[in-house]
């Protein structure tokens, strides 16, 4: 049938599968291992049919790196060791005669079928089942190649992509059993099976027991496995919540806060606040603020405190903030050179003493 100038092809799959005792559910939309692949069969059709659809929607596309792709056969994603069968369509009561060649994915895109490996060494119009010497575990392309069938032609849609999928269940993908812990599957677009393993167990065969994979902190903590022994965890908690899986909830965070430097917490079950004493910041008030900034000292060095600073006055000034100028010396009453010396700390009392040069006397060195 040709719509908008093309032919669109339908795939008939026929999966016969083998349902095993299962130790947990799998998600709907997992295939799982057939222990008897010889019995599980892949049909195709290998015509046109007068189905009106689209093409490739198994995975929805052909190809899913690219937007476009030519007109085929549904893909066959199988199990390795099972059966690829190819049917001949029937057109006009009769079945067509077919010649399938397996092609690398160059011929697949071009219908080229220089470089092939012959399914049948003559055309037939016989159901096929292909040697399972070519079905090796990875990608395969098969394309229509006989000669004289203008309507059946690679071009027109008589190509198929086929994924053989190995086992990685397991240690070199030997244990499909996954030690009875889990269920060897796989998905729709994955290159392989491997384990899904149910309840704390991990691995390539799910050997490994972890008792956190069931989240028994919930989301009220983190959980840790115990290293010595494997079966054992502990939760670390959020802070609102205490208990051996974080089940209970505190009333007061500042039970369990301690803020530093004799600061003060205030709280509920859900917040706390650290009132810090003067100098002091952050969110335990373990942050000694620099109290020298913005400098205080007006005439001195600034030294800082815990809670607070002190100035070092420079001569002639003192002060908390060293903004106060002493009366003595500070006015520089010695002449002529003398060195003036302080005679009390007392910035109130004018007391001083100056030391003349030779040649110079008096209280103020004034006199020859």
């Amino acid at each position: 049938m040709k719509t908008s100038g093309l032919v669109f092809v339908f795939l008939v799959s026929t999966v016969i599968q083998v349902v095993f005792s299962l130790k947990c559910t799998p998600p709907t939309e997992a295939i799982l291992w057939d222990p008897n692949p010889e019995k599980l069969v892949h049909s195709v059709v290998w015509g046109y049919h007068n189905t009106t659809f689209t093409p490739c929607d198994s995975g929805d596309d052909c190809n899913t790196t690219d937007d476009s792709f030519p007109v085929q056969l549904h893909p066959v994603e199988m199990q390795h060791g099972s059966v690829l069968r190819f049917i001949p369509s029937i057109h006009e009561g009769l079945p067509f005669t077919m010649k399938s060649v397996m092609v690398d994915e160059e011929g697949f895109l071009t219908c080229n079928a220089s470089r092939t490996q012959q399914v049948t060494v003559f055309e037939s119009n016989e159901t096929i089942d292909i040697d399972a010497r070519l079905l090796t575990p990875g990608t395969h392309y098969f394309i229509e190649a006989s000669d004289g069938h203008s309507l059946f032609e690679c071009s027109l849609g008589l190509r198929i992509k086929v994924v053989v999928k190995p086992s990685t269940c397991g240690s070199e993908g030997q244990d499909v059993t996954c030690g009875g812990q889990g269920l060897c599957a796989t998905f729709q677009d994955e290159p392989n099976y491997k384990c899904l393993c149910c309840g704390n167990y991990e691995g390539a065969g799910c050997e490994k027991f972890n008792p956190c994979l069931s989240n028994p902190c919930g989301r009220r903590g983190q959980c840790e496995q115990d290293d010595e022994d494997p079966e054992k965890f502990s939760c670390e908690c959020s802070l609102e919540y205490y208990g051996t899986t974080c089940q209970h909830k505190r009333e007061n965070l500042c039970d369990v806060i301690k803020c530093q430097n004799n600061g003060t917490c205030v709280g509920n079950s859900t917040h706390f606040l650290c009132e810090c004493p003067d100098g002091l910041s952050g969110s335990h008030c373990e942050v000694d603020l620099n109290d020298c900034s913005p400098m205080p000292c007006e005439n001195g060095a600034c030294v800082d405190e815990r809670g607070g600073y002190q100035c070092h006055c420079e001569p002639g000034y003192y002060g908390d903030t060293c903004s106060n100028q002493r009366l003595g010396c500070s006015l520089n009453p010695c002449k002529h050179g003398g060195y003036c010396e302080d005679l009390t700390s007392d910035p109130k009392k004018f007391q001083f003493k100056c030391h003349c040069l030779p040649g110079w006397s008096g209280k103020d060195c004034s006199n020859k």
